[in-house]
């Protein structure tokens, strides 16, 4: 009926099933590609991943194969919308209940593909399209598997992914897609997530640049942006959950997308969860060696002192290091204690400083030192009936 769009691999066309009167995009690899095995080889991968998650949120492929002439082409569900590309563009941002409502409808597709072994490993803007369902104005549908890889019995069923290359577009990948590691598993379309969340709240890129190389090495190098730097209203738990996903070793990211869906809908008991802690957030920077976080449980503090508070040397990196959190002190997390030192009032009820205690609850009076020059000399009050007990960490 009409040409919808065209891309680097293949055209789209609008077509109508002649009995059933339905619409449909039908979409024809290039010609010119049709003799190259690679892109062949991705645009079939593209229809059997699509097609064997059969999630709602991921685009229906009803057929696929070639034509007597050669033409290679897959069949889809026509899509009357955009892409969250184009509604930026003419929005400029979306508000934040429209992005997670947005996201959460990603992480669930998202989910669904990991469960069947489909990582998408380009997903951007471009490739997420957003139609009106029922009453939902922004349903998502994800597009263009081109580049999935898909697991099958835990090994890799894949064409072009080699150790050392690099696939994806640049400003919405992993760190260790820019790498080019080949071990590429769920948590790298998390990380994508991050970078369109991110720019459907603020309206820019959190690692903007114009050349592949320079964003390539912001993603590898750069800390995170603080999306509050360009939207002061942003509640902070919906950008500790940004910056979660942001982070640039996986074993500080969300782990899967489930566990993404669940943050999603309650961004608020999971900043609880996750406290104040910058390493906790979005895990050190390259480079930056440090101890793995101490469970809560290690440290068990009796009387007055809030559980969780380490007693050793300071083992995590402060906020100005990471220069991610708020440079606050009173907004810092429980294993970055910044404790001021003062005299200890022992009449007063204990809360929660760990300075030296005056007396134990059975020690006898200390003898009183001799009076300073030129002041009177004071008596020492009696110790406090019931003083803290601190047990620390094994």
């Amino acid at each position: 009926m009409s040409r919808l769009g065209a891309g680097a691999m293949a055209t789209v066309f609008l077509a109508e099933h002649p009995r059933i009167n339905k619409r449909v995009a039908i979409k024809v690899i290039h010609h010119e590609l049709a003799t190259n095995k690679e892109m062949v080889s991705r645009f079939f991968t593209e229809a059997r991943a699509a097609s064997q998650i059969n999630h709602e949120n991921v685009v229906d492929i009803l057929d696929f194969g070639q034509t007597p002439e050669g033409d290679n082409f897959m069949v889809m569900e026509y899509l009357d919308g955009q892409t969250i590309s184009a509604r930026l563009r003419a929005a400029g941002r979306l508000e934040i209940p429209v992005a997670l409502h947005i996201t959460m409808q990603i992480a669930d597709a998202l989910a669904a593909a990991h469960d069947k072994g489909v990582v998408h490993r380009d997903l951007k803007p471009d490739n997420i399209f957003l139609i009106r369902r029922l009453t939902n104005p922004d349903y998502v549908k994800i597009l263009d598997f081109g580049l999935a890889k898909l697991l099958v019995g835990g090994e890799a069923l894949q064409h072009r992914t080699s150790s050392g290359s690099v696939l994806g577009t640049p400003h919405y990948m992993a760190p260790e897609q820019c790498e080019g590691k080949p071990s590429i598993d769920g948590r790298a379309d998390l990380y994508s997530v991050g970078c369109i969340l991110f720019q459907m709240i603020t309206g820019e890129l959190p690692f903007p640049g114009d050349g592949f190389a320079e964003v390539l090495i912001k993603h590898l190098s750069e800390p995170p942006p603080r999306p509050s730097s360009l939207v002061p209203s942003m509640p902070a738990s919906v950008e500790k959950l940004i910056l979660h996903c942001l982070a640039k070793k996986v074993e500080y990211r969300f782990q899967s997308a489930a566990e993404l869906l669940q943050a999603l809908y309650d961004p608020e008991a999971f900043s609880q969860r996750i406290g104040n802690d910058p390493i906790a957030i979005c895990g050190p920077m390259p480079g930056q060696q440090r101890p793995p976080l101490l469970p809560p449980q290690m440290a068990t503090v009796v009387g007055g002192v809030p559980a969780g508070l380490t007693t050793g040397p300071r083992l995590q990196p402060s906020a100005q290091e990471t220069n991610i959190l708020v440079q606050q002190p009173e907004q810092r997390g429980p294993n970055l204690p910044t404790i001021p030192v003062a005299p200890i009032d022992p009449q007063a009820k204990p809360v929660g400083g760990l300075g030296k205690l005056s007396a134990l609850p059975h020690a006898p009076a200390a003898p009183q030192p001799p009076a300073v020059p030129h002041a009177p000399a004071t008596t020492r009050p009696p110790a406090p009936p019931h003083a803290p007990r601190i047990v620390a960490p094994r």
